[in-house]
């Protein structure tokens, strides 16, 4: 699962956080995604891309081309960042 949060200790404004499920109505502890994906603004609305491979958001970056872009990463780098924990 994930999410957007502007909860304390987060990197940015807004941070996107992932949780692994676990089993039938079980999930594991919600975890900051990192610095491969949150900045220091406004990241929000992950979503799985099609192929399952990729993870997007969309945010208010210091290096962005307007005043809110869409941002993608590959999902394996969430993974080793959810893994950790």
């Amino acid at each position: 699962m994930y999410f957007s949060s502007p909860r304390p200790g987060g990197l940015g404004v807004v941070d996107i956080y992932a949780a692994r499920h676990l089993g039938p109505n079980s999930g594991g502890p919600a975890v900051n995604v990192g610095p491969l994906v949150n900045t220091a603004g406004a990241d929000m609305g992950p979503s799985l891309g099609p192929d399952g491979k990729t993870c997007r958001g969309f945010g208010a970056r210091p290096d962005g081309l307007a005043a809110s872009d869409i941002y993608y990463t590959r999902q394996a780098n969430i993974d080793r960042v959810v893994e950790k924990t």
